[in-house]
């Protein structure tokens, strides 16, 4: 347990962050679920979906939850999925 003020307030700023943090990766796992659901099921994926995804991505890279290069591979994979629904 923390002892000195400043590190009790550390530990309080770090339990609140993490709070935030988890809602993002929440956020962003749902809506990668239920894109690859879509896809597998070959209903109608729109443009819309895959925009989401990316703002989602780009926000988790921005509050360094996801490594820049993991965000970009990620953000790659979408679109691709995206595209071979569009073919069949």
């Amino acid at each position: 347990m923390p002892v000195t003020k400043s590190a009790k307030k550390a530990l309080a700023q770090s339990q609140k962050r993490r709070v935030v943090n988890d809602r993002y990766r929440k956020d962003l796992e749902v809506a990668i679920s239920i894109f690859r659901k879509k896809v597998r099921k070959w209903e109608s994926v729109s443009l819309d979906d895959v925009n989401k995804i990316y703002s989602l991505v780009d926000k988790a890279k921005a509050k360094n939850l996801l490594h820049r290069n993991t965000a970009a591979r990620r953000k790659s994979r979408f679109m691709k999925m995206y595209q071979s629904t569009l073919t069949k």
